[in-house]
């Protein structure tokens, strides 16, 4: 049952991914959007920001939530 789980969700995450990876190809000014935003909160892109850094990021996590229920919608 465990091995079942983590195969579900390795599935649906790489679904979600993809998805995500999709739609930034196809949407330009969300891209450019998201990489403004990233590029603001980490000035140096050899530093991996910390996961609270991250979660202060509202167009970042609006734009995984978006991908996330329309994924699971379709």
């Amino acid at each position: 049952n465990g091995v079942l789980r983590r195969v579900a969700g390795v599935d649906s995450s790489s679904t979600t991914l993809s998805y995500m990876f999709w739609e930034l190809s196809r949407r330009q000014d969300v891209m450019h959007r998201l990489q403004a935003e990233l590029d603001d909160i980490m000035p140096d892109a050899r530093v991996i920001p910390d996961a609270n850094v991250l979660n202060k990021s509202e167009y970042l996590n609006a734009f995984v939530k978006e991908c996330k229920l329309l994924c699971l919608r379709a």
